[in-house]
């Protein structure tokens, strides 16, 4: 466990313990709470890592959301709400990842979350959220905007984009954390996007208002288009793009 130790004690009501002095003495220690009938696992860990995550939290949370709610507005989403119930959530899993400097790991059986992990090796840095949702908006040049976008786009490399501009989404929570040499952002939304299938692709996630524009042609300037519409303007518009 990344040079941590693992020890079985009796439950005990508190949420921390001192490893013992030899070789780990004054280190702070997780306590991960199991059923009665089961012992406390404690985890002891580096006191830096263990203070890193009992800072989670984001130091930038106006900023992450209004980055969010920008970044929506490109595509015509409504915006998002602040949730301090998901934020709440969203710090626990990042201190947990810290903790345990294991910050590539998703929640497992949770739906609507965002991760962004890099390396580092800085213990002072601010708990900024925002980076992440920069660096999760920019897999939007990978996304391709067809008329089958589940079947056209691998989620792999592009769910994190959908989730941030996903229309049906109305609140979000984010925390950051950082562990022994990486820095975790975690955000949790609802309702949660990415559902699959075409159809929930195209009723969520909308080409970008520019994009849109784009495909309307003066129709004065157009010489040879069959026109597939137009609006009360004149102008052709395109109804679908390859």
């Amino acid at each position: 466990m990344n040079g941590n130790v693992t020890y079985g004690v009796s439950r005990t009501r508190t949420d921390h313990l001192c490893c013992p002095r030899e070789p780990h003495g004054g280190n702070t220690c997780l306590l991960s709470f199991l059923p009665r009938t089961s012992p406390t696992v404690v985890v002891c860990c580096n006191v830096g890592v263990a203070t890193a995550a009992a800072d989670a939290g984001c130091a930038d949370p106006a900023a992450a959301l209004l980055l969010h709610n920008q970044y929506r507005a490109r595509h015509g989403s409504p915006a998002l709400g602040w949730d301090n119930t998901l934020a709440q959530q969203a710090k626990n899993w990042a201190a947990n990842l810290a903790l345990n400097n294991s910050c590539g790991l998703h929640n497992e059986g949770v739906t609507g979350e965002n991760l962004y992990t890099t390396s580092t090796s800085s213990q002072t840095s601010p708990l900024n959220c925002s980076r992440a949702v920069e660096a999760w908006y920019g897999e939007i040049s990978l996304y391709k905007f067809t008329s089958t976008p589940y079947t056209d786009n691998p989620y792999s490399i592009i769910a994190r984009f959908t989730q941030v501009v996903w229309a049906s989404t109305a609140q979000v929570g984010c925390a950051a954390a950082r562990g022994m040499n990486c820095y975790v952002v975690v955000c949790y939304y609802a309702p949660p996007g990415n559902i699959i299938g075409d159809s929930y692709l195209l009723a969520n996630v909308f080409p970008p208002v520019s994009a849109r524009r784009s495909l309307e042609v003066d129709i004065a300037s157009v010489e040879d288009v069959l026109p597939t519409g137009s609006d009360r303007d004149g102008r052709v518009v395109i109804t679908s793009v390859a």
